[in-house]
């Protein structure tokens, strides 16, 4: 069953904590987020400190303006999350499934189309088939680090995941929860044999975070100040459709482009539409799946206001 984070973590500590453990956090934030270039793995309850700033002005865009929203509010304590240290776990955990620095030489691959993740959202799963539940194991022991890929044939996509929590159920099954990471190329794959059984299937050669072709570097600089304009676009959009504490429910917007594209399409794709997800997933171009969540933004905004036209005629009615 497909589940994504709903806590806001919009509470406010009072008082302070003492500003060396405030810049304890904030320089390992800094570490977590690449120093404000992935803003998202502060998650919901670092996305305080940027709800705070968009109240004033317009959401970061840019590492050096994600420093300074975390440096006033962790450095200077103005406003500062009620458990910091809550924070940076989610930010470390976030951190770890989105951008994975070390992943194992040998990764079990879980081919299964029925349930999806984007980059970021959280997926549950009850392994109960003896092959995957094999997997699941191997992935949380050893040097599995909890790391897995999930791959759907039909749709030529494969997305790394990292298990956080697992529990061994006394039927034998394994109950995981997991949070989905970058998309993944595999390279080379190899097999083992299970007698009356399916092979096992691990990548042995991968390439992670599989850009765009609208992300490579000889892209003109005017195409990539369409889609810096095209992230403004839907971000306003957003706002005028909903409050800052749900805009944020899931952390911060990334500033990648990439990745954006897939932080705003949860705000428009069912909880359950794993086939859509599997289908943006494989798509290869970020303009593209801006472009799906715009259009469905200003037509929503559009229903929006002819609501409020036609509710207003009826009242003068």
């Amino acid at each position: 069953a497909h589940t994504s984070t709903q806590d806001s973590g919009f509470e406010m500590a009072s008082p302070p904590l003492p500003p060396p453990v405030l810049r304890a956090v904030y320089r390992s934030l800094l570490r977590a987020s690449i120093f404000g270039k992935h803003p998202e793995v502060f998650g919901e309850h670092g996305a305080v400190s940027i709800a705070t700033m968009s109240r004033t002005c317009a959401l970061p865009s840019k590492p050096s303006e994600v420093r300074s929203v975390m440096h006033e509010q962790f450095t200077l304590g103005t406003q500062a999350p009620a458990d910091p240290f809550a924070v940076l776990r989610r930010a470390n955990e976030l951190s770890s499934a989105l951008v994975p620095r070390n992943i194992p030489p040998s990764i079990p691959i879980f081919d299964f189309s029925a349930s999806a993740a984007l980059p970021g959202e959280e997926i549950h799963f009850n392994f109960f088939e003896p092959r995957y539940v094999r997997l699941a194991k191997e992935a949380t022991t050893g040097d599995g680090d909890g790391y897995f890929i999930l791959r759907s044939r039909p749709q030529g996509a494969s997305v790394l995941l990292k298990i956080f929590d697992h529990i061994d159920q006394a039927n034998g099954n394994i109950a995981v929860r997991c949070i989905g990471g970058p998309r993944v190329l595999v390279n080379t794959i190899s097999k083992e044999e299970i007698p009356g059984g399916e092979p096992l299937s691990y990548a042995t050669q991968v390439e992670l975070d599989m850009w765009d072709e609208d992300e490579d570097e000889s892209i003109p600089e005017i195409y990539s100040q369409e889609l810096d304009q095209m992230r403004s676009h839907c971000l306003s959009l957003l706002e005028g459709l909903t409050s800052a504490e749900n805009l944020l429910r899931s952390g911060p917007p990334p500033l990648c482009h990439s990745n954006f594209s897939f932080w705003a399409l949860r705000f428009v794709l069912s909880p359950s539409d794993a086939s859509s997800r599997w289908r943006w997933l494989g798509c290869r171009s970020a303009r593209q799946r801006i472009l799906q969540v715009q259009n469905w933004l200003e037509q929503l905004s559009e229903r929006r206001k002819q609501q409020k036209t036609e509710e207003g005629e009826s009242g003068k009615n």
